[in-house]
């Protein structure tokens, strides 16, 4: 048998079992079950946190969604893992890809939602760094460690790099900038 005769049948065996696949399955529109035979891949998931709210998720009709993940995960590339998200998971079933995507509620989206929570994390020590010391019982120690946060990762350097000179002296007025310890906001 040549290589092109294997090929022609490993197709029509894949195209069966995708056919007979449908048919003995039908779920229901409101199912985000997995398929019996499609437990979810845990490697999608890029953090614990998106893993344990997956696995939290209960379907609104059966209750668990699926009964045992796999019992090893065979790693996948990231760029794997975000083009079958952006796909919508073209190896598996339809019902595998609506029950990933009910992984995450309200329209999330994986990857996303980081570069999102990294931006409102560095605003918001931006906002710390910030806060009167006044309203802080006449203290500005936490000031002072929200800028040392800021200043210890390269995106927080970048963030701090892009604030107007007169904000950056206005902490240095009020001695939130730390003197003993240089940032360099390059």
């Amino acid at each position: 048998m040549n290589t092109k005769t294997r090929i022609r049948k490993l197709e029509a065996q894949a195209q069966e079992t995708a056919s007979n696949r449908t048919s003995k399955e039908c779920f229901p529109q409101n199912c985000i079950c997995f398929p019996g035979d499609e437990p979810p891949d845990f490697e999608v998931f890029d953090t614990n946190e998106e893993r344990g709210a997956a696995v939290a998720l209960l379907c609104p009709l059966h209750g668990k969604r699926f009964t045992e993940p796999l019992p090893f995960q065979v790693y996948k590339a990231k760029w794997l893992r975000d083009r079958e998200w952006k796909d919508d998971f073209p190896t598996h079933s339809r019902q595998y890809a609506r029950a990933m995507r009910a992984s995450f509620p309200d329209g999330q989206t994986r990857g996303q939602d980081l570069a999102e929570l990294r931006t409102h994390v560095l605003e918001r020590m931006w906002e710390l760094a910030n806060i009167p010391a006044s309203q802080t019982n006449n203290t500005i120690e936490g000031q002072c460690q929200a800028l040392k946060l800021l200043a210890k990762t390269r995106e927080g350097k970048a963030f701090l790099a892009a604030r107007a000179s007169e904000e950056l002296e206005e902490l240095k007025r009020r001695g939130v900038w730390p003197t003993e310890h240089k940032i360099a906001v390059q």
